[in-house]
């Protein structure tokens, strides 16, 4: 959850010119309307995660994009608002997996059909584990993948080695809660045996200008940055001989 308090009055000012209405008010309150009334802004990304997903998307223009974790629809509403505001039509280009949108009241589907951008997302309730490889064997490719399902290491990783099939190359994937011990250990086998397939990157030159600070820096220096991202630059399969490097 953002707290408003938080918010310096530039940020306040970037979010109104750069995000939808709905998801404004939700960073602002801290609270996301269900179905059935308001339920509490859980599972979001953080301020930061989402200008940093605004300007990937701005540099990477997918016409396709999939997320792990639907939630509160914090990232959603920025993706489909993203398309719309390119003047794309609604056609489900955004998928996102989630199966426990009953437990938050519908809450994300809600958020954005009150921006009308539910027909940009298709919501798919099934767990990674079992929608990965579904998507991956209707031949479905994506230049844009967010990963912020669940943080336990054999999902993260799963969750990894199909999102590195499905991405275009070129495309980026972006991983939140990058200090998490088990999504850490995950992301260092990414970087210890995907090199010539993905290359991380450097993320500071997405944030905003005034979030480029000292402290961020550092934070990325030692590998406690929030949100890790990494570009395809190579095909899988990798060479049956390749070396495994432990991690």
């Amino acid at each position: 959850m953002i707290e408003t308090a938080r918010m310096t009055e530039t940020a306040a000012a970037q979010i109104a010119a750069r995000f939808p209405g709905v998801l404004k008010r939700m960073l602002e309150s801290g609270t996301a309307q269900g179905a059935n009334g308001p339920v509490k802004f859980v599972g979001g990304s953080t301020l930061n995660n989402l200008f940093i997903l605004d300007r990937l998307f701005d540099a990477v223009a997918p016409s396709a994009t999939l997320e792990v974790g639907l939630a509160c629809g914090a990232s959603a509403l920025l993706f489909c608002d993203k398309y719309r505001r390119a003047g794309q039509d609604a056609h489900r280009q955004h998928v996102a997996l989630d199966p426990f949108q009953h437990e938050l009241d519908e809450a994300g589907m809600t958020q954005l059909g009150m921006e009308a951008l539910d027909g940009y997302v298709q919501l798919v309730r099934q767990p990674s584990l079992v929608a990965l490889p579904q998507l991956l064997a209707e031949g479905r490719t994506f230049q844009l993948i967010y990963i912020d399902g669940s943080h336990h290491f054999e999902d993260v990783f799963i969750d990894l080695i199909y999102a590195t099939h499905l991405l275009d190359e070129g495309g980026v994937m972006a991983f939140d809660d990058s200090t998490w011990p088990d999504v850490a250990k995950a992301l260092q086998f990414l970087r210890r045996n995907f090199k010539g397939v993905v290359e991380e990157i450097d993320l500071m030159e997405f944030r905003p200008e005034d979030r480029r600070t000292l402290r961020a820096k550092v934070a990325q220096a030692l590998g406690r940055a929030q949100m890790t991202a990494f570009r395809k630059v190579g095909q899988l399969p990798r060479h049956w001989s390749q070396t495994f490097r432990d991690f």
